[in-house]
């Protein structure tokens, strides 16, 4: 043991040579390293700061209704490909696709995305009056039409 300004030690080496057999090694965590840095500033905010939980609270529904805005656009562009294809379209296929749309709207938790459902069910609900013979073709395109641009333009 050695002694250093009173106190006892162990000497402590540190085989340094192993650096010299890895330099790939090396050099791949020294990129992944800055790789990290590098993403960790770009998805920063600016200025840096730590998010209240209010903040949080605001990018977490800002996220969800995106999301939700995307599934909508989907589901009605999905209305639009069925009335595209016209009188062949089988009355069983908008049933299916129609079950998965109504999940969608039962499912959706954004309170601003409210009237882009409710135009969603309008266009979902003459779609399938149309598959079934109760509505007019045009009266499912125009209320799918109104979807989207219900969508398209949040709710305005």
């Amino acid at each position: 043991m050695r002694r250093y300004e009173g106190k006892d030690f162990l000497p402590v080496e540190i085989d340094l040579s192993i650096l010299k057999r890895n330099e790939l090694a090396i050099a791949i965590i020294v990129l992944c390293f800055a790789a990290v840095v590098g993403l960790g500033k770009v998805f920063t905010p600016d200025p840096v700061r730590v998010l209240s939980w209010q903040e949080w609270q605001v990018r977490k529904v800002t996220r969800q209704e995106s999301s939700e805005r995307r599934v909508l656009a989907a589901d009605v562009n999905q209305l639009a490909d069925i009335l595209n294809a016209g009188a062949s379209e089988n009355p069983a296929r908008v049933q299916i696709v129609g079950q998965s749309i109504q999940r969608d709207i039962d499912i959706g938790s954004a309170e601003s995305l409210a009237d882009e459902r409710a135009a969603l069910q309008a266009a979902l609900d003459a779609t399938w009056g149309w598959s079934i013979g109760n509505q007019s073709y045009n009266a499912a395109v125009a209320a799918t039409l109104q979807a989207q641009e219900h969508i398209a333009n949040g709710g305005n």
